[in-house]
């Protein structure tokens, strides 16, 4: 049986198996509270997690006097989406310029619950407020690193690894790529909006992918997407039938490399800095 006829057999039996469900693992960093965002300062919430379920959570506000306050709770994910802590005010720590000292417990403010339904979105209980919404505060606009071509790969819930190359054109809210396998003819082309997500992008839309004399059509969902200071293409990718919306039986998951786009002398370098229009200092370590 020809490697090419064993490609097509595993992608077909991969379409009628379930992909299972992920954690919903929330960005570190600022998040904003229902439509408080409005340029001016106001309160917030920071999210603290490092590689697992564990999160700390820290609150930014104000009392009734309007002073300024800060609480903390921490505690780990329930059934992958859930956070439940205790908002915990402290007093009598080191003051700026002052003499060391331990803080120590004030009182409690009361309980906290955050539902995630994305990475960067949620819904957030706050004491004594109704449930309102949650979202990662996004800062700075980095769809341009988006733009450029890469050498990736892509693997399914198999430990196999399918190389090739995907160039990928950001617009304003859109997103086209076009992903090419090595030794292969065909490919896939996906076309869809472009959503910022914390520190990467939300894209969903529409896929056509032609292997041989065979020719499919999907509905996409890309998590994930984002490309880092140093070139490095990531994305969580999902497909499933046009006809059925929102449901998604197959799942890649995309890794990458910039490749510069000048003069090839032996070997193609990554790209340079001025292409992903960042400081050459983020790339120094």
């Amino acid at each position: 049986m020809s490697k090419r006829l064993n490609g097509l057999m595993a992608a077909a039996l991969a379409a009628f198996i379930s992909t299972p469900a992920l954690a919903i693992l929330p960005d570190s960093g600022m998040w904003s509270i229902g439509a408080e965002l409005n340029g001016k300062p106001g309160r917030g919430i920071q999210i603290d997690r490092q590689g697992g379920s564990t999160l700390i959570l820290t609150y930014f506000g104000y009392r009734a006097d309007g002073s300024s306050l800060f609480l903390q709770a921490a505690g780990t994910l329930k059934d992958g989406k859930q956070f439940d802590g205790v908002l915990t005010e402290y007093r009598n720590g080191r003051a700026l310029g002052g003499q060391a000292r331990d803080g120590e417990l004030a009182q409690e403010a009361g309980p906290v619950q955050i539902v995630f339904d994305t990475s960067t979105t949620a819904t957030i209980t706050l004491p004594g407020e109704a449930p309102q919404r949650l979202q990662r505060f996004q800062f700075e606009d980095l769809r341009k690193r988006l733009n450029g071509k890469f050498v990736h790969s892509n693997s399914s819930e198999y430990a196999n690894l399918s190389p090739g190359r995907i160039t990928i054109q950001a617009g304003e809210n859109t997103l086209t790529m076009t992903e090419t396998p090595n030794n292969s003819s065909g490919g896939c082309q996906y076309t869809g909006d472009l959503k910022p997500a914390g520190d990467g992008f939300h894209s969903k839309g529409s896929a056509r992918c032609v292997w041989g004399e065979r020719i499919n059509d999907f509905a996409y969902e890309a998590k994930h997407l984002k490309v880092d200071e140093f070139g490095n293409l990531s994305a969580r990718l999902y497909l499933g039938s046009p006809q059925q919306p929102g449901v998604y039986n197959f799942r890649q998951f995309i890794t990458g490399i910039c490749e510069h786009q000048g003069a090839i002398f032996l070997a193609t370098p990554r790209c340079y800095p001025d292409a992903l229009q960042v400081d050459p200092a983020l790339q120094r370590e």
